[in-house]
């Protein structure tokens, strides 16, 4: 039985999951609009709508996979290619940074991943023949930490898990990963096989198929 349901402003394509943190759930809709709703009752607590820039360039609709929420804040990448940190109790826009250019074929569809401080976030773009790249920000100032070049885009999630006291990051690129991020720490995760690698442990899978061709990539965070 349904307990609740709620209409969006935009009506177009919803590639998304919500995300609850302490009875708030975070969700997002096409064109970068983010709504904080009561997980109880489907009540509106805020609804941030991201001022588009002139230029976007995307292949297959102005979808958006989601938010990341991390100690009071919520990180969104958009279409016009920008990395946001949101106030996640009021909606309010804390930061922004421009992650790579529109004109050049650069989108953001993907949830970034936040590890240890640090916003993670690839770049959509591989129909338009991009570069594509991994990079990491801080997620207090919204500083570029650094940057990894990749063969393609990178449309999946991040994927991150503890082993012998290092924290690890795993990404696909030139797949369109679809899996949700999977973080975890030191104790609740095992040896870096396919079970603790979650998602990412899945793709290795898919790697010798030419249909589903990619490189897997893995990061020790410092």
């Amino acid at each position: 039985k349904r307990a609740w349901s709620f209409k969006m402003e935009v009506v177009d394509s919803l590639e998304t999951s919500p995300i609850v943190v302490n009875g708030t759930m975070y969700v997002t809709s096409s064109f970068n609009h983010v709504y904080a709703l009561d997980a109880a009752t489907g009540k509106q607590k805020w609804h941030y709508k991201h001022a588009m820039g002139p230029i976007t360039t995307y292949c297959c609709g102005p979808n958006n996979r989601g938010v990341f929420p991390y100690e009071g804040m919520l990180y969104l990448g958009t279409l016009d290619a920008k990395l946001v940190a949101l106030n996640a109790s009021s909606g309010k826009k804390v930061w922004e940074t421009q992650i790579a250019d529109p004109e050049l074929g650069y989108s953001e569809t993907m949830a970034p991943t936040v590890v240890d401080g640090k916003v993670l976030i690839g770049t959509n773009g591989g129909e338009y023949g991009i570069r594509g790249f991994v990079k990491a920000y801080d997620a207090k100032t919204g500083k570029l930490l650094w940057k990894f070049k990749a063969p393609s885009g990178i449309i999946g999630n991040f994927n991150s898990w503890a082993h012998k006291g290092k924290q690890y990051v795993g990404s696909l690129s030139g797949i369109g990963g679809w899996a949700g991020a999977v973080v975890s720490i030191e104790g609740l995760a095992a040896a870096p096989d396919d079970a603790a690698l979650g998602a990412v442990g899945g793709y290795r899978k898919l790697l010798n198929s030419s249909r589903n061709a990619g490189i897997l990539m893995v990061w020790s965070l410092p």
